[in-house]
């Protein structure tokens, strides 16, 4: 082969290596016995040209290294580019192809981004050409997984690629170029993001189960309060026979409303592990329909609501269906008709469609002239735990299964429920039964309106036992109403109701002013228009400082701190036990009159008059109480201990600490009975986390060891053991 022939062909095989030429059919291109054999070949037709022009063994190392690496960067899955100072790309490898659509292109650094379509990582933003990671590597920036987003209008999505950038450096330390490598992350993204929507919803599962837990905690305490506070009552050897009928229905209904709430949970519990069962037996419809009205007149009698059952159409004598699950969504679907109704009325009208063929069906409609409901809160409204929205649970109470309950069944009797709704107009929820109704079958044309009514009384019983002083309860629920407020007026007491936090705000504030403040305010925690954290926070804010004990029906973990912290100085939860209430509300009265108008603010201070020894000794309020008695001993020899480590983390100026130890005090004297010792170790606590001053924090010190000092075991009016 001459020489001419020769270079041609050491050309060829150059050019096949580095993609610049077809491959000829049947090379054993893209393996090492390929590389390793068109290596040899080069090697040995260069030394035979080119031995006259002093090439050496170094000058073909060289090339197999060359020749190796081209290999080794188009095997690659990473993008790989390398540019010269200029802008010149010098390597562009076929990963690097695939990712960014295309190969090199003319234009300089500066329009890169818009020639190869890239963006940020939100994919809206366009990426500076100038911010690249080569462009910073070229200026000498070394540049670590920086994010970008192809987008090209041949592909269908969007790619995100993850590139690093590094200054290339000459053997005089002189900067010649940069490389940057980059691979496709699209898929991580991907799963980044269902594993985000996969967290969020459970974090939202999690949180809806979590409030659905803390109001039927509320919702079950509640009537349970109700229940066992009338039947205290009714052990009254006075009552008259009137006063007993109405704490017998009040008994009563709270228990309805208690079994109506398990049957509830059981019912979505059977649901979720798909074991409700329903039976299709012969049925009085008029017979269904009557019960469930009969009831639910008397509920809306008690509102002042209007109450009518009309039959559209005749309807059939008797259907095939299950009358206890039928007589569960009326009641349920009427229930909330009443509920969310204030004025007007509600009604239940009864129609048959299409009898004699095969669609024909029978539709019970429940019309209300309520809140209604927007498009937007019809759409979750049958989910299970959810409610039409945030404020529906603490306005009108709960659990948010009802619906939810309410569609399972009767898609298990072979039904359906409807909405159509107006805010501010009224709903309409029909219940559609499909039933193979034959049209010569019997019909019923009017409903039968005998009904019967609940006469309910209320009047404050009278007691033997008295107590002086002036009550503000503030509690929306009726029968709560009727029942604290009895119990305290037994007692001698006056008592003044606010059915929401607003009007308690403003009835404290109003009788502070007129310089006849209530001795005690018993605050419920969940009420309308303002709950009782945000009532007593408002009060504390306006210089209210009378005794504000919590009611709460809340016995989740946190929710006494979170009383004492809106400003409560004590915290009762229901059920309300009568005694524990009696002796709250009397230990604040004997404190009243000990301390004057003022007791949260007239504690004895250091330096403003006795402390320790010589100061009013301190009781625990279970010191009656001979079961705690060691208890309390044992505490109060602890309490010593406790402030001395204030004191040395006082000298330290350990902050940090001082919060730590008074937060433990807190919680501890609080349910020891010492509530002094509580308030001011949450008053040291708050000033050991926000105060500006060194000083602030040391007075708040020296107010909780000058109560502390006056702490004692035992029993108010025994010697002290000291």
């Amino acid at each position: 082969m001459t020489p001419d022939a020769r270079i041609v062909d050491l050309r060829r095989r150059i050019q096949r290596w580095l993609h610049e030429a077809p491959l000829e059919e049947g090379a054993a291109t893209g393996t090492l016995a390929g590389l390793q054999d068109d290596i040899v070949m080069l090697e040995a037709e260069l030394r035979t040209l080119f031995q006259r022009d002093g090439s050496t063994p170094d000058s073909f190392e060289a090339l197999r290294e060359q020749a190796v690496l081209r290999t080794v960067l188009e095997s690659m899955v990473e993008g790989v580019i390398v540019a010269d100072m200029t802008g010149r790309f010098l390597i562009f490898n076929t990963a690097a192809r695939n990712l960014l659509g295309q190969g090199p292109v003319d234009e300089g650094p500066g329009s890169w981004s818009e020639a190869y379509g890239l963006f940020q990582a939100d994919g809206k933003t366009p990426y500076p050409s100038e911010e690249l990671p080569l462009s910073r590597s070229l200026r000498g920036e070394p540049v670590d997984r920086a994010e970008l987003v192809i987008r090209l209008p041949e592909r269908a999505g969007d790619r995100h690629i993850s590139a690093s950038g590094r200054p290339l450096w000459g053997e005089d330390d002189r900067q010649i170029g940069a490389v940057v490598v980059f691979h496709d992350i699209t898929e991580t993204k991907a799963l980044e993001r269902e594993l985000r929507r996969a967290r969020e919803s459970a974090e939202e599962t999690a949180r809806v189960k979590s409030d659905f837990l803390a109001n039927m905690s509320h919702e079950i305490r509640t009537p349970l309060t109700a229940v066992l506070g009338f039947t205290d009552l009714l052990l009254a050897p006075s009552l008259s026979e009137s006063d007993r009928l109405n704490y017998v229905q009040a008994v009563r209904r709270n228990g309805e409303h208690l079994l109506a709430l398990i049957n509830d949970v059981l019912d979505i519990s059977k649901i979720n592990a798909n074991q409700l069962n329903v039976e299709s037996v012969d049925v009085s419809l008029s017979q269904v329909l009557h019960e469930v009205a009969s009831v639910m007149r008397v509920r809306a009698y008690e509102k002042g609501l209007t109450f009518d059952v009309a039959y559209e159409t005749p309807i059939p004598a008797r259907i095939e269906s299950d009358p206890m699950r039928v007589r569960q969504i009326l009641l349920n679907l009427l229930g909330n008709a009443i509920k969310f109704t204030q004025a007007g009325g509600v009604k239940l009208t009864a129609r048959c469609l299409d009898a004699g063929t095969e669609a024909s069906c029978v539709e019970l409609a429940v019309s209300d002239t309520g809140i209604g409901l927007s498009r937007a809160e019809i759409e979750g409204l049958f989910q299970p735990f959810s409610q039409a929205n945030a404020s529906t649970t603490r306005l009108y109470g709960g659990t948010g299964l009802g619906l939810a309950i309410c569609r399972s069944l009767a898609e298990a009797l072979g039904g359906e429920v409807r909405v159509s709704s107006t805010p501010a107009e009224g709903s309409t929820f029909t219940l559609r039964l499909h039933q193979p109704i034959d049209a010569r079958a019997e019909r019923v044309a009017e409903y039968d309106e005998s009904s019967s009514t609940l006469d309910v009384e209320t009047g404050p019983p009278g007691d033997t036992r008295q107590l002086c002083g002036r009550i503000l309860l503030a509690e929306d629920g009726l029968d709560n109403q009727l029942l604290l407020s009895t119990i305290l007026r037994r007692q001698g007491l006056e008592v003044e109701i606010a059915d929401n936090g607003q009007s308690a705000v403003t009835q404290a504030l109003a009788s502070h002013e007129a310089e006849a403040p209530f001795d005690v305010i018993l605050m419920d925690m969940q009420m309308p228009r303002l709950d009782g954290y945000g009532a007593t926070a408002k009060l504390r804010a306006k210089g209210y400082a009378g005794p504000v004990i919590a009611l709460t029906a809340h016995a989740m973990p946190g929710e006494r701190e979170r009383c004492l912290l809106a400003g409560c100085d004590d915290y009762l939860s229901k059920p309300i036990d009568r005694p524990v209430l009696l002796a709250a509300v009397e230990s604040y009265l004997k404190r009243d009159r000990v301390a004057g108008p003022n007791p949260i603010t007239t504690e004895r201070l250091p330096g403003s008059g006795e402390s320790g020894e010589n100061a009013d000794p301190l009781y625990s309020s279970f010191a009656d109480d001979p079961d705690m008695e060691t208890l309390v001993a044992g505490y109060v020899g602890r309490l010593a201990l406790q402030v001395q480590e204030i004191r040395l983390a006082m000298d330290d100026g350990d902050l940090e600490r001082i919060g730590r130890l008074a937060h433990q005090i807190k919680g501890a004297a609080g349910g020891y009975g010492f509530m002094p010792v509580s308030r001011d170790a949450q008053a040291l606590e708050s000033a050991a986390r926000h105060a500006n001053r060194v000083s602030e924090v040391f007075d708040a010190v020296q107010r909780l060891a000058a109560t502390c000092a006056r702490v004692r075991p035992g029993r108010q009016g025994a010697p002290s053991h000291e």
